[in-house]
């Protein structure tokens, strides 16, 4: 609860990773259900990078049953712990094909989960720490970054497809180039070019992403461990990089009210619970219009190209009861109706 209490403290989510024998009963998952409980809301990401082979889970089972394992799992969960957002985090597209990878396999975990979701490293030195990434090694790759942006999409509109149309969230659960193939200042040029071409898509088809990870002994953290002591991190430079782009006003949480500004305002005046404060991640739901607070001294066209109109609200929501909010923000809309 301590480590969840701190990244909701800096306005992320708790995304928790399961891997678990696709054999386990009903019994054990229900188990699990029970104990995510008392936690608020979250997602877990269950049994990920399904569709590949260096996980015990795929030796333990075939990959029919991992997938029909995640749908049992899936529909426990929602009966006893409906806090919980499930990930579904395989493969992309196919080489060569339209098709995502194991998708007969998995169509019906696609159309069941929460969540889609994949992995994209832009560089990785798979044989760390036995090789370093070297030119006349092999263990190690670098993908051209336009690539993988558009690969990711493709990906998710052929979930989409599969899903008869009908959208859901996507995310990146694992996101990085490794410094160890790019070195440290080639790794943000990296980082910052996938992020401009999520920024200069018109479509907003991607939720969200996880940096993986925050420490590392090699090159994939935004820390090193400190070899001298294995309880002390030691900044990298793509650090620096990272806080930037989660304080771009681009991937800041907002929504637009239907109407102009006087609209959002009056929304905001009959908004109950939520307090009108420019601080975020607070214990208590916030609520704030950029525009004329946070943005005030940013001209017409700063503000749009922040992704900022005069009908933009941003909210920050706390840890009271998720149904009281619910019902403020109803009530709140009935007012601008």
């Amino acid at each position: 609860f301590t480590c969840m209490r701190d990244i909701r403290k800096h306005g992320q989510e708790v995304v928790l990773t399961l891997t678990c024998d696709p054999n386990v009963t009903d019994e054990q998952i229900e188990a699990i259900a029970k104990d995510l409980v008392p936690y608020g809301r979250m997602m877990l990401r269950l049994n990920h990078e399904a569709t590949g082979d260096w996980f015990s889970f795929t030796k333990r089972a075939s990959y029919q049953q991992v997938a029909d394992f995640y749908v049992r799992f899936q529909r426990i969960l929602k009966k006893i712990a409906p806090n919980v957002s499930t990930i579904l985090c395989i493969g992309g597209l196919e080489p060569g094909s339209e098709k995502i990878e194991k998708e007969a396999e998995f169509a019906e975990a696609v159309k069941e989960t929460d969540i889609w979701s994949v992995d994209q490293y832009l560089s990785l030195n798979w044989g760390w720490p036995y090789e370093v990434a070297l030119k006349d090694n092999s263990q190690h790759k670098r993908s051209n970054t336009k690539e993988v942006y558009d690969g990711t999409k493709a990906a998710y509109k052929r979930f989409r497809e599969i899903n008869g149309g009908v959208n859901k969230p996507m995310l990146i659960s694992e996101f990085n180039a490794d410094g160890d193939v790019t070195g440290p200042f080639d790794q943000i040029a990296t980082v910052k070019e996938f992020c401009e071409y999520i920024k200069a898509d018109s479509e907003n088809w991607l939720s969200g992403f996880t940096f993986y990870q925050f420490r590392d002994d090699g090159r994939l953290g935004l820390e090193i461990t400190d070899p001298n002591n294995s309880d002390v991190g030691v900044e990298q430079p793509i650090l620096g990089a990272y806080k930037e782009i989660m304080n771009d006003d681009f991937f800041k949480q907002g929504i637009e009210i239907k109407g102009d500004a006087a609209t959002a305002q009056k929304f905001i005046d009959n908004l109950a619970i939520f307090s009108l404060l420019a601080n975020v991640a607070d214990v208590k739901s916030l609520v704030i219009h950029p525009a004329t607070t946070t943005h005030s001294q940013c001209t017409e066209e700063e503000l749009l190209d922040q992704g900022i109109k005069p009908n933009t609200i941003r909210l920050s929501i706390g840890i009271e009861k998720v149904e009281d909010l619910i019902a403020a923000l109803d009530a709140a809309f009935e007012t601008v109706k």
